[in-house]
């Protein structure tokens, strides 16, 4: 006599990072917990207008989830929302941030990782927040973010000091910005004397792609990332930046985690695109 399936049913609190439309009605969701990292939960009927799941089982909604495991695959049974970020949904820019913040959160966490999963969920959720109160400018809360989120996957750069005499101060540090070292002044300038037609002292052709992918650090931008890296993620925009300094930690910030993942994101040139067209059309964001 055949057995009868048995259901788990379980409650976690989680962020939809992503939804797959499915049929005329459902939705597959990625939901990011604390527990169990990146879950994927099918989510029937929660497209209908009249289902009980719709303001709950959408992108960017914190909810608290019930689920139920049946036959290897996990099905959302209810939904309550804690946050949904309306003001966000307002603003097209906002929310295109907010689309690439989940991309990142999508790359450094595969489906079924709970490693360091409770930290970027509250990165995620204080980062969603400082966008819906204008906490910072937008560009200095992305450039945190993805700075942070490295550091918490552990793609952190040794930004300690010269990876070659462990110097922490200089005029300058050049970081690598694919082999996440630093080298002072002297160092690089060293490096340039003993062989002028090599880019500091690469020996073969991924070194030298690599070197050449650096960016120049002046002391007051090495602290920032400093910061930013060691704070505590309740106080990770804790920090001031304005005109070029600003503009180089955007760069800096966005150039580093792109070079370490080896890819770009549409979401990020969304963004851009959005910004650059404010800037065009003279309606320059009021920070």
């Amino acid at each position: 006599m055949r057995e009868k399936s048995h259901t788990t049913e379980l409650r976690v609190r989680g962020l939809v990072v992503r939804e797959v439309l499915l049929g005329e009605t459902d939705k597959l969701l990625s939901v990011m917990t604390a527990e169990y990292g990146r879950i994927p939960i099918m989510a029937k009927g929660a497209r209908s207008i009249k289902s009980h799941l719709i303001t709950s089982a959408q992108l960017m909604c914190y909810s608290e989830l019930t689920f139920y495991e049946r036959e290897g695959r996990r099905w959302l049974r209810e939904a309550s929302p804690i946050e949904v970020f309306y003001p966000i949904r307002l603003d097209i820019e906002g929310f295109a941030l907010a689309q690439y913040f989940f991309s990142i959160c999508c790359e450094l966490f595969p489906e079924g990782n709970a490693d360091g999963a409770a930290d970027m969920l509250r990165l995620l959720l204080n980062s969603l927040y400082a966008i819906m109160t204008d906490l910072r400018p937008q560009p200095l809360i992305k450039a945190a973010f993805e700075f942070k989120a490295m550091a918490l996957s552990g793609f952190a750069p040794d930004l300690d000091g010269c990876a070659e005499c462990g110097a922490v101060d200089s005029p300058y540090m050049l970081l690598d910005l694919a082999g996440g070292t630093l080298r002072c002044e002297k160092c690089v300038e060293r490096a340039i004397r003993e062989d002028i037609n090599q880019s500091l002292i690469s020996r073969t052709e991924e070194e030298r792609r690599g070197a050449a992918a650096s960016f120049s650090l002046s002391p007051e931008l090495l602290g920032l990332l400093r910061f930013i890296a060691a704070a505590p993620i309740k106080r990770f925009l804790s920090f001031e930046a304005e005109g070029t300094v600003a503009a180089q930690l955007g760069a800096v910030c966005e150039n580093y985690l792109c070079n370490q993942l080896e890819r770009g994101f549409e979401t990020l040139d969304f963004w851009h695109s959005l910004r650059l067209a404010q800037s065009s059309g003279g309606q320059k964001e009021q920070t």
